[in-house]
């Protein structure tokens, strides 16, 4: 029998996700280089009180990356939520759903998940079934998604994951191709699932350009590009700097990305592929980052959609 002491806690190899691979040089803003190596990163993330079945998995799927000579998984740990309710989820803390979401554009990732684990869209309410998506929509055609639920299937598992990127969706045009979309930014993104073809297709028949979530926000390419930040979708390079002209419905001045929650926010907004929020100078003010450990933060709000609920009741 496995004992539950063999599970350290959260860890992570050493590899600075900040740092760019190697990039020719005379490329220029707005350049969609085709000579990077992205490398290869392995996330195993586990549940919460793991049952037996559940720890054999762990520990099958870390000795079949070990017996491959891949580098070893940043292993992450859901926390276990009661809502009110509701049956209880478990969701990936916010600093780790950052993380993710910055290699999941920085390197070709392949995330293992040992059970249900979803990802909250505001950090900063309490976490309800409503408020927040499976992870596998989270990563949905940026990274190869595989749920692992017995010891067995730990070597498939890892297969399909190298072969999904052996052959990754090719992404059209960057001005048609929902999959570059934040899924927590883009309010409704979820509903679609997973964007494989079919899905796409039901998104653009809901969604003309520009498109439009149901929060009323407008999000158009930018033509000009303000950073060289180098990210990839699906192995694809995106030009550098991409992001999306966001504009806001008038009277909302909320933003959230998984780990982050910003109020006060003016009408326009730069939003890219990785869920980085950036406000124009002097416009809006971050009132909760999940990514600070051991700082005093705003007390968790009641969830928007329970706020609305109450207030039809009075």
């Amino acid at each position: 029998m496995m004992a539950r002491a063999n599970l350290p806690a959260d860890t992570a190899p050493e590899d600075d996700i900040d740092k760019d691979p190697p990039l020719a040089a005379g490329y220029r803003d707005g350049d969609s280089p085709s000579d990077v190596d992205w490398p290869l990163s392995i996330w195993l993330v586990r549940v919460p009180d793991p049952s037996q079945a559940q720890l054999k998995t762990v520990q099958a799927l870390r000795a079949e990356i070990d017996e491959r000579g891949l580098s070893p998984a940043t292993e992450v740990v859901g926390e276990l939520k009661n809502p009110q309710g509701e049956h209880s989820i478990t969701v990936l803390k916010a600093c780790d759903v950052k993380r993710l979401y910055r290699t999941v554009h920085r390197r070709r990732t392949i995330v293992l998940a040992t059970g249900g684990v979803r990802v909250q869209n505001d950090p900063s309410e309490r976490p309800t079934r409503k408020g927040s998506q499976p992870l596998e929509h989270y990563v949905s055609q940026k990274a190869s998604f595989q749920l692992v639920t017995k010891a067995a299937e730990a070597a498939q598992a890892i297969d399909n994951g190298l072969t999904w990127w052996q052959k990754p969706p090719v992404l059209r045009s960057w001005a048609d191709e929902p999959r570059l979309l934040p899924s927590v930014c883009f309010a409704g993104l979820d509903r679609f699932g997973c964007l494989g073809d079919p899905e796409i297709s039901d998104f653009k028949a809901v969604h003309t350009r520009p498109w439009t979530d149901k929060q009323g926000k407008e999000w158009g390419i930018a033509k000009a590009m303000h950073t060289r930040e180098l990210l990839h979708v699906a192995g694809t390079t995106l030009p550098l700097g991409f992001h999306w002209d966001v504009q806001l419905k008038a009277g909302r001045k909320t933003l959230a990305n998984g780990w982050e929650r910003w109020e006060g926010v003016m009408n326009y907004v730069n939003i890219h592929p990785n869920a980085f929020i950036r406000p124009s100078a002097g416009a809006g003010k971050k009132v909760y980052d999940g990514t600070l450990v051991g700082t005093t933060q705003r007390e968790p709000r009641t969830p928007s959609h329970r706020r609305k609920g109450r207030k039809g009741r009075r």
